[in-house]
């Protein structure tokens, strides 16, 4: 039976988007992390951009190029509007908490589809994008779009690069309650999410399979350089393979633990 790699680190400060001037107060405890830099192979990503807080959206996407989405929810995908251009995304639930959910590289806004569902039965309100540019922007907008529709605190989650991505975003959103890194690569291309979580206050996951070698060396990385957060919460599960989205759809899951952490840091409201 595989067993749960779990280091919890807690720390004082209790917002999100910390100067990167402030001292941590504690450090994190588990593994060492590798000396060897995670690479990819995804196309790179664009330049962070300033957010955009749309006011409408654009035309409804083509839903035949969604396989996941169902004739009954057809109206929960729309396309939203940024100054890169319009991006499609899938819409659920209602509350005052926000959910942002970034797929990776190989993927769209179907690999988060039935967690999307899950959540909004959970009681929150969620976009699930498709960031075929690879953009900050994206989930910055997303996040812009929740607070539009009434959230008051917003939650990034991202597998793989779209957990760089949501990491490197979350000081631009300025409600963020916390952030999810599932397999997340410690750069990509011209993104270092190790000098962005370094700044963040919020609490944050990050989870890795430990036969993921490519990116556990990266998830260390994030979790060492996660110091002012006010808690970190790592697994690692060892011998696991699987990446990104195969946490949340595998068995078993870090779905446990994460709906724990979801349910304490950011409880639906």
């Amino acid at each position: 039976m595989r067993r749960w790699v779990l280091a919890l680190v807690v720390l004082t400060l209790t917002a999100c988007g910390g100067s990167a001037t402030q001292g941590g107060s504690g450090a994190s405890t588990g593994p060492p992390a590798s000396s060897a830099s995670s690479t990819t192979s995804d196309p790179p990503p664009t330049a962070e951009s300033s957010v955009t807080s749309p006011t409408s959206t654009a035309a409804t996407p083509d839903p035949s190029r969604y396989s996941c989405v169902t004739r009954a929810e057809r109206s929960r995908l729309i396309s939203v509007p940024a100054k890169s251009g319009a991006f499609d995304a899938y819409v659920a639930g209602a509350g005052s908490v926000g959910v942002v959910l970034s797929h990776q590289s190989d993927g769209d806004l179907c690999q988060f589809h039935d967690y999307a569902n899950t959540l909004a039965a959970r009681g929150y309100r969620v976009i699930a994008v498709t960031n075929e540019d690879f953009s900050t922007e994206v989930v910055t907008v997303a996040a812009a779009y929740l607070r539009r529709k009434g959230t008051n605190s917003t939650v990034l989650i991202g597998a793989s690069r779209g957990g760089t991505i949501s990491i490197a975003a979350a000081p631009s959103v300025p409600d963020v309650k916390a952030v999810v890194a599932l397999s997340a690569p410690a750069t990509y291309f011209d993104l270092d999410a190790r000098t962005t979580i370094a700044r963040l206050t919020c609490p944050i996951f990050i989870a890795v399979g430990g036969g993921d070698t490519q990116f556990v060396s990266s998830a260390r990385e994030l979790r060492s350089a996660a110091k002012k957060s006010k808690r970190v919460e790592y697994v690692e599960v060892p011998g696991d393979d699987r990446h990104g989205v195969g946490f949340i759809t595998g068995t078993p899951t870090v779905g446990g633990p994460l709906t724990v952490f979801l349910l304490t840091y950011a409880p639906a409201g």
